[in-house]
């Protein structure tokens, strides 16, 4: 077939024109395979990151988290650690909660009888009683001497009180007895523990007088005769004088009835005790609660209300003239526990000041220090607080004894366990003569 002779010479030129394509084609990528010196570094580069990314998706997926968790800390632009090398993890700062808190002159707070409840300490020597919850539900009397922890149960073996409790011991001033006062009907009245912390405990007692190899015992009292009950206890430190809380009447005074203090003279002839007549003194409306004599016996320290919120402040009682010499009038605070610190002019007491309102417990306190002017005030005890060693959610102190030393005191503390439950322990508290008139007296 005859072509058009334009057409034919395209053809014909074809093959001319694909071979000069051909030829720039090759020299363009010949030119893009030897770039400028600043290219090969940036490309070179951009590979190593890559490399490198590719190599970690192939380790072991713990070495992949830890190369991708050093990208995520601001590094980018760096170059990343080889794959093998695994970054320590940066440790947790210490918190506050790890932090112990405490008053400077408290040299420990430690555990020293579990289960333990009220307590004192004899004035001789290292020798302790303090009352325990049995598995039968009633409490018993323990002796133990403190430092070589050895104890006997005081009130186990003695039938006058099987099926009751016998609580809150007292040191006769000689050391060779003591005084409980003996619950009969707790159990009836379905008291838990954290109701035996309450004037509760009281109903149904009487104080009885035992000898401290426990073999002897004599009842004192016969409140119930009276529709009275009895409550906490204490010896005079010279004058073999006991006071103890009584209810007087039952139906005025707040839910807890009217209660006053009662101090009689204690005479022991040949071995055998006598009670004395013995005087009531006032200290305030609704509870009463006596917490032992002062140093020189010529006064009482006891803590009741003085107004119609129920709220009790502490006080010191002369002996001669019944006067209450107010120490503490905070409507807004519970003051309690009141006791002196030997060889000083200060005194310790237990209070809510400060403290939550609790949830499960009725009350909680914390243990303050006082000097007798009242200037210097400061909490001694954080059971309370979470940050201390020995901190629970929930404590009450419910007795406050100092051992012989003066240098240390035991405190009995009912507080909410871990678990949900109550729990009751006592603690010894070292403050050493920081607040001592002379600290090297002995």
């Amino acid at each position: 077939m005859h072509q058009p002779r334009s057409q034919k010479s395209r053809l014909q030129q074809a093959p001319v024109f694909l071979a000069v394509l051909a030829l720039l084609a090759s020299a363009w990528m010949s030119t893009a395979q030897e770039p400028q010196e600043e290219e090969k570094g940036s490309q070179d580069e951009v590979r190593v990151e890559r490399a490198v990314v590719v190599t970690a998706r192939t380790v072991e997926p713990k070495k992949k988290e830890a190369d991708e968790g050093a990208n995520k800390d601001g590094k980018e632009g760096l170059a990343s650690p080889p794959p093998q090398v695994i970054l320590p993890k940066p440790q947790a700062p210490v918190g506050a909660s790890q932090a112990t808190v405490g008053h400077r002159a408290v040299k420990s707070v430690r555990l020293v009888v579990p289960d333990g409840g009220r307590v004192e300490a004899a004035r001789q020597d290292d020798w302790i009683a303090f009352d325990r919850l049995e598995a039968d539900g009633f409490y018993d009397v323990y002796l133990m001497q403190l430092d070589s922890g050895s104890e006997s149960c005081l009130t186990c073996d003695n039938w006058e009180f099987n099926k009751k409790s016998a609580l809150s011991p007292t040191w006769h001033p000689s050391g060779e007895y003591l005084v409980i006062h003996v619950q009969e009907n707790g159990k009836k009245r379905g008291l838990t523990l954290a109701s035996q912390s309450t004037p509760a405990r009281g109903l149904g007692s009487e104080l009885w007088f035992i000898t401290r190899d426990g073999r002897d015992a004599w009842q004192f009292t016969k409140a119930q005769e009276a529709g009275r009950a009895v409550l906490d206890p204490h010896f005079s430190f010279e004058s073999e004088l006991l006071v103890w809380s009584e209810r007087v009447r039952s139906r005025e005074g707040g839910p807890w009835g009217s209660w006053e203090l009662r101090v009689a003279k204690i005479n022991v002839k040949r071995r055998v005790p006598r009670l004395g007549d013995g005087r009531y003194y006032k200290a305030g409306v609704g509870l009463a609660l006596g917490h032992g004599f002062s140093p020189d016996d010529a006064g009482l320290f006891v803590s009741a209300p003085t107004r119609s919120t129920l709220q009790p402040d502490i006080a010191r009682i002369d002996l001669a003239t019944g006067e209450r010499q107010p120490i503490t009038s905070a409507p807004d605070q519970y003051d309690d526990l009141v006791q002196a610190m030997p060889n000083s002019d200060f005194l310790v007491w237990t209070t809510d000041r400060n403290l939550p309102l609790p949830n499960r417990l009725h009350r909680i306190s914390e243990l303050w220090l006082r000097s007798t002017s009242g200037l210097t005030q400061e909490r001694l005890t954080f059971f309370n607080d979470r940050g201390a060693s020995y901190g629970k959610d929930e404590a009450l102190i419910t007795d406050v004894s100092w051992m012989a030393d003066g240098e240390r005191l035991l405190l009995h503390v009912l507080s909410v366990e871990d678990e949900g439950g109550f729990g009751e322990d006592i603690y010894l508290v070292d403050v050493g003569r920081d607040y001592w008139r002379d600290r090297k007296a002995r």
